[in-house]
């Protein structure tokens, strides 16, 4: 329905938002040299991440590091690509040309033969 599909869209823009803040926390942290136990703490690492090789991206040594930008390409393309078929659906439920639901009532009217079971 247009009113879940309108929930799920500021649902998932919520979330494209908090990606996008927590990896600006994560890039504030990266331009300071000394901040490596911050930036590996605000991953959920106990041990610092190197911030040089934090910067470095997809070019880093460090394995963690790649994947860490990995998650975060992977987390924004699902993201944006979920956002791009909600808004899609919208167009489609507005114009009409998906149908709404059927009501499906209550299964007290129903008789005992529409039963599935």
């Amino acid at each position: 329905s247009l009113d879940s599909n309108t929930e799920e869209i500021d649902r998932v823009s919520r979330l494209i938002e908090n990606e996008q803040k927590y990896w600006g926390e994560a890039l504030r942290l990266s331009e300071y040299h000394k901040a490596g136990q911050e930036l590996g703490e605000h991953f959920g690492y106990d041990d610092g991440i190197n911030v040089a090789e934090f910067n470095q991206g997809y070019s880093s040594p460090s394995r963690t590091v790649r994947h860490l930008w990995e998650m975060h390409d992977y987390n924004q393309s699902v993201l944006t690509g979920l956002l791009y078929e909600l808004k899609r659906w919208t167009v489609k439920i507005v114009s009409g040309e998906v149908e709404p639901p059927p009501d499906k009532g209550n299964d007290e009217d129903r008789e005992e033969d529409d039963l599935p079971f």
